[in-house]
């Protein structure tokens, strides 16, 4: 698909792409080329290049879906599409280049540069029941969505040692990420005898919109490291790191949306019945001349002055930050890091969106951050861990302003008043290595939140989810074993090996959740269901296993790998609930894919990748008390794909 920009004279002429829709299966797959060199450079220097690029597709379709939205405290749905399909077909293209630079020994520099272009074109279709629209379930949404991202990375790096104690490291980056969206168009129907009837009981039922997002990214990074306390064995026990570190983050973002709303007699609804796979034969510049329909934005009609003045927000994001670290080896077998950071933060916002107006909002914040690292060797083969450190989690742009996002079933909306978490973080770990590829750990974690944040609705007509933070505390305590084992292996010039793995942790994660705090701090207000909740996000139980069966032949020359992988986790809530509505729970999900590589030559390979081989039911659920309430459910398919390389 071609990126379209807004249309030419969009509200006194229809002057916008085709509506007819076009379906196919395109055949997925991929391919990639990389390749490099190094030259030397007079007697001490070496000059080094590396490029690849790749391409990558794939096709992914959901069938026999179901969708439901507002679900209230007793378990009534007021959007029930009982049929909900998607077809999604996306691409992703990499490019990367690297050039490093060995002046001598002691001075290194290089620079790393990537491109990465994404796209996802998708059609959204429900069909059933919905309160405002529907009430006789014949009602019938389509959505088409093209997105596209473009991310660029620049970095520059360079190492300096000076004699054998001071070395001094710098990096400097500016990223550029660049996100559209043109041209998604939504309609709203209701399926009636000889056809489909456009609905337009509401303006926005039938829209076309344009998303706009550029956002840049500047960052610096010196450090110097002194080594102190030599030994006999002309070593140094001790590395002191002095350094500062910067950051400076701009997003621009403005968003348009078309309102198409008929003015046909509302008894006969005559020349409003469509073919919803030809919508052309309605919206076209013939009818919008015959006032069929009008064309309105978020603002109003064209009577307006500012009517095509987009939705927009802009944010700023200044982090410096100055850092120190101690590290000391106290003897052979302890070793410790003592760190502490501190950072002044300020974000700050303005925008001119449809519900807040002009408005801003700035968050500054000045935080200390300290970390700590130990590591005791119990013997050649295990090792005991400790470690500690405060972080933050700062809100998202997106999260901080009053602009809203509709999904069929769901809007989202931004909360400026929305503020940042600190986490206190403390693991233990115990690991050994019996032998070569194999390792068994155990890990014993928590995390303490102050005013954590969380997706909850809120107190709305419209039943809105927002972000909030959502009381003054909240924890994670839990524990992760991690297991590899080398199952069968040969010892002849053609070896063969069989291993497997499985990591699996425990996470139990308890907050608070006061309304009369959110009340206090926010514009708006929500009824919390119940006063204790798990976080949102987090599930109990992840586990991942696989087993690996690895053989050569042919001097070595051939190879041929095998993995069965499966991955779980357990429910997870989605959103919290509120007004006597249950919580949003995904529930638990187990996958298992089958991958197949092989180095046939020195230059040909084979791949063979069957994934999602269990194709579970996707589903989430509304907890009330009364029993769960279904709010989701669908398939993904399963997918194969077949992978040829060579290398020259």
């Amino acid at each position: 698909m071609v990126l379209l920009k807004k249309p030419q004279d969009p509200l006194s002429a229809y002057n916008y792409n085709t509506l007819q829709l076009e379906k196919k299966t395109p055949v997925a797959g991929s391919f990639g080329i990389s390749g490099g060199d190094s030259y030397n450079i007079g007697e001490n220097g070496k000059l080094n290049f590396f490029a690849t690029g790749a391409f990558g597709n794939e096709y992914m379709s959901t069938k026999d879906g179901k969708s439901y939205g507002d679900i209230n405290g007793e378990g009534v749905i007021n959007k029930k599409y009982d049929q909900y399909d998607s077809d999604v077909y996306a691409t992703n293209t990499t490019a990367m280049g690297n050039i490093g630079y060995k002046i001598n020994s002691n001075n290194k520099i290089n620079f790393n540069s990537l491109f990465i272009n994404t796209t996802n074109q998708e059609t959204e279709e429900y069909r059933g029941y919905a309160a405002d629209f529907a009430e006789n379930g014949n009602g019938f949404v389509r959505r088409n969505t093209y997105t596209e991202t473009k991310l660029y990375i620049n970095q520059l790096l360079g190492e300096h040692k000076f004699g054998d104690r001071y070395k001094l490291n710098w990096a400097a980056s500016r990223n550029l990420v660049k996100d559209k969206m043109p041209d998604r168009t939504s309609n709203k129907m209701n399926q009636v005898e000889g056809g489909y009837l456009i609905n337009s009981q509401s303006a926005p039922n039938n829209n076309r919109y344009f998303q706009d997002l550029t956002e840049n990214e500047t960052a610096a990074l010196v450090s110097l490291d002194y080594k102190f306390a030599k030994t006999e064995e002309e070593d140094y026990n001790g590395k002191l790191t002095l350094g500062y570190n910067g950051r400076l983050k701009e997003r621009d973002f403005e968003a348009t949306q078309y309102n198409f709303k008929t003015t046909t007699d509302p008894v006969s609804h005559a020349g409003d019945i469509v073919n919803p796979d030809n919508l052309d034969l309605f919206y076209n510049q013939q009818n919008f001349t015959n006032d069929f329909f009008r064309i309105s934005t978020f603002r109003g009609g064209p009577e307006l002055t500012n009517a095509l003045d987009p939705q927009t927000y802009n944010g700023k994001l200044t982090i410096h930050a100055a850092f120190a670290s101690v590290e000391y080896k106290f003897g052979p077998k302890f070793t410790g890091v003592v760190g502490m950071r501190a950072e002044q933060i300020t974000q700050d916002m303005d925008w001119n969106t449809q519900l807040g107006d002009v408005g801003s909002s700035t968050l500054e914040k000045t935080a200390f951050l300290p970390n700590l690292t130990l590591k005791y060797a119990l013997n050649d083969k295990q090792n005991l861990r400790l470690g500690f450190s405060k972080t933050y989690t700062l809100p998202q742009f997106k999260e901080t302003v009053p602009f809203v996002y509709e999904e069929i079933t769901q809007a989202f909306i931004g909360n400026e008043d929305l503020y940042e978490s600190d986490n206190y973080n403390l693991d233990i770990k115990w690991e050994m290595f019996p032998k070569a590829e194999e390792v068994i750990s155990f890990t014993a974690f928590g995390k303490y939140i102050q005013n954590p944040m969380n997706e909850v609705t809120i107190a709305s007509s419209t039943n809105d989810i927002s972000y909030v933070n959502t009381g003054d505390k909240g924890y994670a305590i839990g524990g992760e074993v991690e297991y590899r084992k080398l199952l069968f292996a040969t010892e002849e010039e053609n070896s063969k090996k069989l291993t497997a793995g499985v990591n699996a942790s425990y996470l139990h994660t308890n907050q608070d959740l006061d309304k009369q705090k959110v009340k206090d701090e926010n514009k708006f207000e929500a009824d919390f269901t119940h006063t204790k909740s798990r976080f949102t996000g987090a599930s109990d139980w992840l586990v991942n296993a696989d087993i690996s069966f690895f053989n050569e032949w042919n001097n070595k020359e051939s190879n041929l790998t095998t993995t069965l992988s499966y991955n779980f986790f357990s429910d997870r809530i989605y959103s919290i609930g509120t007004s006597e509505r249950g919580d949003l729970v995904d529930k638990a999900v187990g996958t298992l894919d089958f991958i197949v590589k092989s180095q046939l030559t020195k230059k040909i390979g084979l791949g063979l990748s069957a994934k999602n081989l269990l194709d579970p039911k996707i589903e989430r659920v509304q907890e009330n008390a009364g029993g769960d309430v279904l709010s989701q459910t669908y398939k993904k398919g399963m997918g194969i794909s077949l992978s040829v390389n060579y290398q020259f």
